[in-house]
């Protein structure tokens, strides 16, 4: 008798332990990770509160804010509601400790302004090393669902806005190992909706155990409504749009610490002289500058201003060639329209002898037989 009482005692402390474990648990967490988010270069964060589901392996980070040290900014260059990270478990029963994070309604906001003080670039921080301190895990899988990307303009006249909403990203296979046979690449689809009315997407694959890393990467915007943009428009051309569409072409290839690619925007049926009577004569003559250049390079079949910048070199030094980009908007003027679509041209191949092939695909353009 008196030994199963020890017993029942026993197991009451310990599970007066337990209790008192999981009820201090989350205030030691939010402590670290406030601590954690407090001692960033140039920005500092904190976290309201902390959940801890020791049963599931998971833990969440509710109402996270990083603002800006010593700015006027009011928006935080960070903020999400809730940020679940938990221990992935399939792959637990594989022998793999490895966890997934799943962000829910993330902001983040970039800011333009004349000063340092009062922009907000994201500059400063470690970020990868903070995400490490706060969650020291190996992630394979993350996603972002409902998210946003700003960028703000508060000095312009009208103040400058542009903002991908409704933001939902899967990445997954990141910790995923080298076979001996082939290369198993993680991937990554993000899709949006730019200014609340074009889809966009992402669209990448990466090896996950290589350094540098080896990334294969499209991304697509298609007809954005160009007077949507005249905030943007008006405080960095010095135009307005009175019609016509903007669209943005992408393909990146990186490997062995070089990166090939391009960039081709397109804009169909483009009109940029405005009526209105304000600011003057040379803003006027500006406006009607832009205009007659568009006309004059338009492809006037097809209505279509395009452009296709080559993007080569080293990791650390972006090369964007300025006269290839000159002839491509000679071309599109005179010989043929490029197609509104993804090329498929740049791979991995491609990316040992960034040279390789141009003057070829060059020959094909020229003979008609344009891939695109």
């Amino acid at each position: 008798m008196q030994r199963r009482r020890r017993l029942i005692l026993a197991l009451l402390i310990v599970l007066l332990l337990a209790v008192a474990v999981r009820a201090i648990s989350p205030l030691a967490v939010e402590r670290y990770v406030n601590r954690t988010l407090q001692g960033l270069d140039n920005y500092s964060g904190r976290v309201q509160d902390v959940d801890l589901a020791i049963w599931r392996g998971e833990y969440s980070l509710h109402n996270i804010r990083i603002d800006k040290r010593d700015s006027d900014i009011s928006e935080p260059f960070f903020s999400a509601p809730r940020v679940d990270i938990s221990i992935e478990w399939p792959a637990l029963f594989r022998g793999a400790l490895v966890a997934e994070v799943h962000a829910a309604s993330p902001r983040m906001v970039f800011v333009d302004a004349e000063t340092e003080q009062r922009s907000q670039k994201g500059l400063g921080p470690d970020w990868a090393e903070t995400f490490e301190a706060l969650a020291p895990f190996r992630f394979n899988r993350i996603t972002v669902n409902d998210g946003r990307l700003e960028f703000r303009n508060f000095e312009a006249e009208p103040e400058v806005e542009l903002y991908v909403d409704t933001i939902r990203i899967v990445a997954q296979n990141l910790t995923n190992f080298r076979d001996s046979e082939s290369d198993v690449f993680a991937t990554l689809e993000a899709r949006g909706s730019a200014l609340g009315i074009t889809p966009m997407s992402v669209n990448a694959r990466l090896d996950p155990v290589a350094d540098p890393p080896e990334i294969e990467l499209d991304a697509e915007l298609d007809k954005l409504p160009l007077p949507a943009l005249n905030p943007f428009l008006e405080a960095y051309v010095n135009v307005d749009a009175e019609a016509g569409t903007f669209s943005l072409y992408a393909e990146i290839a990186t490997a062995d610490g070089r990166f090939k690619g391009y960039v081709k925007p397109l804009m169909e049926d483009a009109e940029f002289l405005t009526l209105a009577d304000e600011g003057g004569f040379f803003r006027k003559a500006w406006e009607g500058l832009v205009e007659v250049v568009a006309e004059v390079f338009e492809n006037q079949p097809t209505g279509r201003f395009a452009t296709r910048v080559p993007l080569s070199g080293e990791l650390d030094a972006v090369d964007a060639e300025l006269l290839p980009a000159v002839f491509n908007v000679l071309r599109n003027a005179f010989v043929q329209a490029f197609s509104a679509s993804i090329s498929g041209t740049v791979g991995l191949e491609d990316v040992d002898n960034p040279l390789e092939g141009e003057g070829q695909k060059a020959t094909d353009d020229d003979n008609g037989n344009d891939s695109e």
